[in-house]
């Protein structure tokens, strides 16, 4: 019996990262033992590669605002294991963590003793998020994929009201595969017989050939955000502001993208509404209004600017590039921690690319992560000025020196990074 959250905490993250065999089966067999909670639940299913993190949150808050106690299954966290559950934008407790995590692991105990089946981390998570939410009645979940889609252990789902997938592009390729076919396959997977499906605007041609291939096979109803639909767009340090569909719409989360990613929410939303969800215009500006994520282009402090941004693949750092606009033509230093596993070369040059320095360090107790020499080696490459750092604190002290008072301090390249650093932005430490 688990009696405090660091004993549940110990449990979660003693279990493997990955199984043996990626497949639905573990997750099946546990939620079988658990009753199947998620079975009596109704779901907006969100996959894609960057941006369903915003996404999920948008779309919660829309929900929230219409009046349905709504739940939130995010991953990774940044500072709090327990940010991954909400409802109604707040975080589980650590004493429903202790219960679940007690229920959850009798369970997985069971089918690994009776069965030989071991379940994974994830595995567990999602158990556990599964079993909060029917406990807590929620109206409406919105799951958002952790790898994938199709053999990700969310999809043991029963068919979602909306499944939705966001920009598709090339991340855990070791996993997904080595094409944005393939990638987008895999996120196709959530598509179910009959469903509906949003799809997020400027997907790469090919990803959109397989989702459309998926819905016309599986018979679902697509629902693609017409470009041609947003105007207006309108970002600076307050927020973004933007035209769809004729109607005006402000968000607090900052950059352009996140017009298109709020253009995604709304279309989910009219499929919402179709499915006998009341949903008022008043209800979906306001829970755009309040809809906030952090580590995305997160400003943490000042005098400099620090911004944190958990961009970590190629495409997200492409985003954060063109995104630093919002804050003027100030100094830049940009302090970098990366992963082996990303295509960390890529967006280390990208970031160099529009910062005047970088500082090089490493994620303390990841051993995944780069060393500051490797990165300090790739930026040097692209040209950028570059130092190494003996800690996360040295790096940050080092960038604000380097930036100024007036200038800019980028956190980015990993999620755990970014978690850090937000950390010590919550309790007071920057």
């Amino acid at each position: 019996m688990i009696k405090t959250e660091e004993e549940a905490l110990r449990y979660i993250h003693s279990r493997t990262r990955f199984g043996s065999q990626k497949s639905l089966i573990r997750i099946g067999r546990l939620m079988e033992r658990l009753q199947n909670p998620q079975e009596q639940l109704r779901f907006v299913h969100v996959a894609g590669t960057n941006g369903k993190g915003s996404i999920s949150t948008m779309i919660s808050g829309i929900l929230e605002a219409g009046g349905y106690r709504t739940g939130l299954y995010t991953s990774p966290y940044l500072v709090d294991f327990k940010e991954r559950f909400r409802i109604n934008g707040r975080i589980m407790g650590g004493g429903a963590l202790v219960r679940q995590t007690s229920r959850v692991k009798a369970a997985a105990e069971a089918l690994y003793r009776e069965e030989g089946l071991d379940c994974t981390e994830f595995e567990i998570v999602t158990a556990i998020a599964f079993c909060w939410f029917w406990e807590e009645k929620c109206d409406i979940v919105v799951l958002e994929v952790g790898i994938g889609g199709r053999l990700d252990s969310t999809n043991i789902i029963p068919a979602p009201l909306c499944a939705v997938i966001g920009p598709v592009s090339l991340d855990h390729t070791a996993i997904l595969g080595g094409t944005l076919s393939e990638v987008a396959g895999e996120k196709a997977g959530i598509i179910k017989t009959g469903g509906s499906v949003v799809c997020a605007m400027g997907q790469d041609q090919a990803a959109l050939a397989v989702i459309e291939a998926a819905c016309r096979e599986k018979e679902a109803a697509l629902y693609p955000v017409d470009a041609a639909q947003l105007s207006g767009v309108s970002a600076d340090m307050s927020g973004t502001s933007f035209c769809y569909r004729g109607a005006r719409y402000r968000t607090p989360m900052l950059g352009a993208h996140q017009a298109q990613n709020a253009a995604c929410a709304l279309e989910t939303a009219a499929v919402l509404r179709k499915k006998g969800i009341a949903l008022s215009g008043g209800a979906v500006r306001r829970g755009l209004e309040t809809a906030k994520i952090r580590g995305r282009l997160d400003v943490v402090a000042e005098s400099p600017l620090v911004v944190v941004d958990g961009a970590h693949n190629p495409a997200a750092a492409g985003v954060l590039r063109d995104a630093l606009g919002l804050f003027g033509n100030r100094p830049r230093a940009a302090v970098m921690a990366v992963m082996q596993d990303k295509d960390y070369q890529a967006v280390v040059r990208t970031v160099a690319g529009c910062c005047d320095m970088v500082v090089c360090c490493t994620v303390p107790d990841m051993p995944r992560s780069c060393t500051a020499e490797e990165i300090c080696r790739t930026a040097k490459e692209a040209r950028a000025r570059c130092e190494t750092a003996r800690s996360v604190e040295a790096a940050l002290a080092q960038a604000r020196a380097a930036a100024g008072k007036d200038g800019l301090v980028l956190v980015c390249g990993s999620l755990y990074l970014a978690g850090i650093v937000c950390g010590w932005a919550e309790a007071g430490l920057l």
